[in-house]
């Protein structure tokens, strides 16, 4: 007596059954379905550490951070500018009156500045001369 178990009986009556595929095709996908939404969980959360503003890593911290630094250079530049602009007035004021004084008194001679003026500057990179490890 070669009698089948009881388990074989009913595994090939299910696999004999015309909804088996059919629900193991549903199981295949929707197991599918939950892996994908994981991974766009995992991604919309790299997502959200590199666009946060709070880290320094994150894009929009790097963002910020150089904000900061063109804004403060755009307020010493703008410093800057408004200094030139006053240097510009006061120079313009004394040539008025260096031509004024001429005016006044033609048999005074001005000396134009020495043109021999030493404008090389020796840079000395290592000054404490320490020495170089590699």
């Amino acid at each position: 007596m070669n009698q089948e178990p009881k388990w074989r009986k009913r595994l090939s009556a299910i696999l004999r059954s015309q909804t088996t595929y059919t629900i193991l095709a549903f199981a295949i996908l929707i197991g599918v379905i939950i892996w994908q939404q994981f991974q766009i969980s995992a991604l919309q959360y790299q997502q959200d550490l590199d666009h946060d503003g709070s880290t320094v890593g994150s894009y929009a911290g790097r963002f910020y951070i150089l904000e900061g630094i063109t804004s403060k250079h755009g307020e010493e530049l703008e410093e800057q500018t408004k200094i030139i602009g006053d240097l510009k007035e006061q120079i313009a004021a004394l040539d008025w009156q260096i031509k004024q004084l001429q005016w006044a008194h033609p048999e005074l001679k001005v000396e134009p500045p020495a043109t021999s003026i030493d404008r090389s500057f020796k840079f000395d990179p290592n000054p404490g001369k320490v020495p170089d490890p590699h």
